[in-house]
């Protein structure tokens, strides 16, 4: 298995639902997403596990952990060197067991600010760097769904102002970003094909 759907769109889990459904995959290197905000028990239990191509895990929306939901979720995944979670908690301690043996010995791990900063398997892989999702910059994002789209952007002032339009001619190159007037607010501009 090379290549796995975009998205797995589930919102509500079931228990063990994921539980090893790509372990072993060691041609995998794309996640899909995994929108869930809640979880269930053993839910993503050793769902990656052994997938040795995976370079970055899915991001990891949930901010509660339950019993076993990322057990050994990414153990075996030697190339592994990148993880975003939204949990602040550790308190389950059954919940991430094991989950990043064996991953790259380098990498970066991106937390809440409020995530206690403990190491090993069972936490943040030794010598990862931590990165706070507080500090990632947030932008506007466009995609075009066709070739050759121009986008513009338009904004009102506060109190019901009129609505003023921002136009950016279109480029030949993949990503220009530009800074928005009186917003200052960084705005990322993509002329992409479809």
């Amino acid at each position: 298995l090379t290549t796995v759907p975009q998205k797995l769109p589930a919102a509500t889990l079931a228990n063990q639902c994921y539980n090893r459904m790509f372990s072993g995959c060691t041609n995998l290197n794309t996640a899909p997403e995994l929108p869930a905000t809640t979880l269930a028990k053993s839910c993503y239990r050793n769902m990656f596990n052994g997938c040795t191509n995976l370079t970055a895990a899915p991001e990891l929306p949930a901010t509660t952990l339950v019993n076993y939901c990322y057990y050994y979720m990414f153990s075996g995944c030697t190339n592994l060197s990148q993880i975003n979670v939204s949990f602040d908690d550790w308190s389950h301690n059954s919940a991430t067991s094991n989950w990043v043996e064996s991953v790259a010995p380098t990498g970066t791990f991106i937390c809440p600010k409020n995530l206690s900063l403990e190491y090993g398997i069972d936490r943040i892989p030794e010598e990862w760097t931590v990165k706070y999702i507080e500090d990632e910059p947030n932008y506007l994002t466009f995609t075009a769904e066709e070739d050759n789209v121009s986008v513009a952007v338009t904004e009102s002032e506060q109190n019901g102002g009129d609505i003023q339009p921002a136009p950016y001619p279109q480029v030949s190159d993949d990503t220009t970003v530009e800074s928005m007037s009186g917003a200052e607010r960084l705005f990322e501009r993509r002329n992409l094909p479809a």
